[in-house]
């Protein structure tokens, strides 16, 4: 793997990812991927204060509660899709794309809002961890 390759070449350097993102990234590395950075547009220590559905603080007590245990990332990421889906079909059932390219509002994953002539995603920010002690730990945090 590359991060391997560039660890063994010049263990000093800072490094980065995608995929570092993620929970399961130590596996996927077959490795420690000690002060590895990586963008995430959600982590569960990110406070907001969104418009619609829970915060990350009662998202995760309800996790926990449920005995789901620790949320991963990627289940976040299609709950706060499910609940901005759920949303657009509230205001046009008939036209919930249409309704999503002129939504904009917040969830506990930060901001959402299309470009409503492409379409693509432009109202997020995006916060960075770091890898440290084989936990993900949140260096620069977005707030919404």
């Amino acid at each position: 793997m590359l991060f391997r390759a560039l660890a063994r070449l010049a263990p000093s350097t800072l490094r980065g990812g995608v995929s570092p993102g993620l929970a399961a990234f130590p596996a996927l590395l077959g490795g420690d991927p000690e002060g590895l950075l990586a963008p995430v547009q959600w982590h569960p220590e990110t406070r907001t204060s969104p418009e619609l559905g829970p915060s990350s603080a009662e998202l995760i007590a309800d996790a926990r509660a449920s005995a789901l245990g620790e949320l991963d990332y990627v289940a976040a990421q299609a709950y706060a899709a499910a609940l901005t889906a759920g949303r657009c079909l509230e205001l046009d059932p008939g036209d919930p794309l249409g309704a999503a390219r002129r939504l904009r509002t917040t969830t506990f994953f930060g901001a959402f809002e299309l470009n409503p002539a492409t379409g693509l995603q432009r109202g997020h920010t995006l916060s960075v961890v770091r890898w440290s002690q084989a936990r993900q730990k949140l260096v620069l945090a977005h707030t919404s």
